[in-house]
């Protein structure tokens, strides 16, 4: 029931493995996340005290938010859900009541749920173990979209609202939008025809939309004009992880590394991947994908901002930085790239998403 959000700091921290074990049966939805001698736990569990205790023992409790899941979005007329490569983080999808579904990374014979099993830095562990088998993406299964669609609608909501990645990258919507007919309610299944924050920031104007109290007609209308003026930039490290998933041809892929051409990705109007240009040599791309944001966004007056990114923190910050200063975006949401895009990216990946509301 109560949403636990936990950081303790110390020397007798164990590793992520013996945390798990520790709290396993204690609740729902773990992941611990460690950096700098700190553990970041997150579960969702009936006595988060119990949690409280087992944690204080490793060490210092430096932050703790614990929420009732009962009240999160409770009210509200309209239940609202999306997947994890809306890259949203977890405690700002919490906070808003927004239900997330989680698609899967296959590693092996093992499955993973993105994003509560797997985050993007256990990921970066896998890709760069030598002999590690290469992992594969799958959209959720349908009884997971009914399962979370019946919980959503538990809050005392009347009617389902879903944002989902683009259907041209994976089969999420049109599973999303199969399980949707299960229930006798009036309901709006939204193709994102983006990926990424590009999905999460639709998912931000539909909070604020559904808070004002506007219908489920009217927030479905507003996203799908929304989306046609919106859209992301992705570049990426290497050519090596694109070119495993498709993207681009292994002549592009050689060429692109023996020059030091670093692509800038975007997204055409029906959700596929095409180049928006190039860069040689790092330097130059932020400067880059900064005009090409300028110029998508001159005579804007209202507009959200996204940065995600793949073990590049640094880049990251000094992107969100750079936004700030230059820009003034009602919300500019940041960080870690969820582990089912980075799997397609690779680390040192980023991205910047924008979405053009006026």
């Amino acid at each position: 029931r109560y949403c636990t959000q936990i950081a303790v700091r110390g020397d007798k921290v164990p590793e992520t493995a013996e945390i798990r074990r520790a709290l396993h049966g204690l609740g729902t939805s773990t992941i611990v996340i460690q950096s700098g001698g700190t553990a970041k736990i997150h579960i969702h569990a009936d006595a988060p005290a119990v949690v409280r205790d087992l944690l204080g023992g490793y060490g210092e409790i430096v932050s703790e938010v614990i929420e009732d899941t009962h009240l999160v979005g409770a009210g509200r007329h309209v239940a609202l859900v999306t997947d994890s490569a809306a890259d949203l983080p977890h405690d700002w999808a919490e906070r808003h009541g927004v239900a997330v579904v989680p698609l899967q990374v296959i590693v092996g014979d093992r499955t993973y749920r993105d994003g509560i099993d797997l985050d993007s830095e256990g990921l970066k562990e896998i890709l760069t173990t030598p002999g590690a088998p290469t992992p594969k993406t799958s959209q959720p299964p349908p009884a997971l979209f009914v399962e979370r669609f019946g919980a959503a609608l538990d809050t005392g909501a009347e009617a389902l609202l879903g944002i989902f990645v683009s259907g041209a990258l994976s089969g999420t919507y049109g599973s999303a939008a199969a399980a949707m007919k299960e229930f006798e309610v009036p309901a709006q299944a939204i193709d994102s025809r983006s990926g990424s924050l590009g999905v999460g920031l639709l998912v931000a104007r539909a909070v604020e939309l559904l808070d004002d109290g506007h219908s489920l007609d009217e927030v479905a209308a507003e996203l799908r004009a929304v989306r046609d003026r919106s859209n992301i930039f992705l570049t990426v490290d290497t050519f090596e992880y694109l070119l495993r998933s498709g993207r681009v041809g292994r002549a592009k892929a050689w060429l692109g590394g023996l020059l030091d051409l670093k692509p800038i990705l975007s997204l055409d109007d029906q959700g596929r991947v095409v180049k928006a240009g190039t860069a040689r040599g790092t330097e130059a791309l932020l400067d880059q994908v900064l005009q090409l944001l300028a110029e998508r966004l001159s005579g804007a007056s209202r507009y959200r901002l996204g940065v995600s990114h793949f073990a590049v923190p640094e880049v990251a910050a000094t992107l969100v930085s750079e936004l700030e200063e230059r820009f003034d975006p009602v919300e500019i949401l940041s960080g870690p790239t969820t582990a089912s895009l980075a799997v397609h990216t690779g680390p040192g990946a980023w991205a910047v998403a924008y979405q053009v509301e006026e």
